[in-house]
């Protein structure tokens, strides 16, 4: 639990307030069209405050499930009184859906996770057949942070093995950051 005191703690600083920002909205508009492609119920795994949600066209979403284990993040997010969503407090490792999704998104959390692609086939069961799982993840600069570099290219990696990529897009910003997004399906 020290974690998600740690996560709370962040997200009453401010330290994730850049993600309202422009520079993320163009990333969050690619990752909701990826997400939606007609009407869904969504599963957004480490959600934090509910960005995503807002950037989900309303006619689309038929329910929407957001979890994230700090509960200053999770505050903020009901705070938007959604309609049709959800918002839980709770590990994504240990949180269980009651339901099946349509959709199922890992936004810039797999690497914060001591066993992503376990977490992945996990969730994996609690998909609909022609449910898709998109992933985002933060592109960083080889030379600049190798160690993180290494494990995010691990992790798209071994991703090839279980999941057929339907598509792949990297969303640049204007100041030289970019993300890795994927649209993937269970081989």
């Amino acid at each position: 639990m020290k974690e998600a005191d740690a996560w709370d703690t962040a997200y009453r600083a401010g330290r994730w307030d850049y993600l309202g920002g422009q520079e993320e909205g163009t990333r969050y508009r690619a990752l909701a069209g990826y997400a939606v492609r007609g009407s869904a119920h969504v599963l957004d795994l480490g959600c934090g405050v509910g960005l995503l949600r807002a950037h989900l066209p309303e006619s689309t979403v038929l329910s929407y499930t957001g979890v994230d284990f700090s509960a200053s993040a999770i505050e903020r997010a009901r705070a938007q009184n959604a309609r049709r969503s959800e918002f839980v407090v709770a590990s994504i490792d240990e949180w269980e859906p009651t339901r099946p999704y349509d959709v199922i998104v890992f936004n810039e959390v797999l690497y914060y996770l001591s066993k992503p692609l376990a977490t992945l086939r996990r969730y994996r069961q609690f998909l609909t057949s022609s449910g898709i799982v998109v992933v985002s993840m933060y592109r960083p600069r080889p030379l600049g942070r190798p160690l993180e570099w290494f494990r995010i290219a691990i992790i798209w990696a071994r991703l090839r093995r279980d999941w057929l990529a339907l598509a792949n897009v990297v969303v640049r910003s204007g100041e030289g950051r970019s993300w890795r997004l994927q649209a993937l399906r269970p081989r």
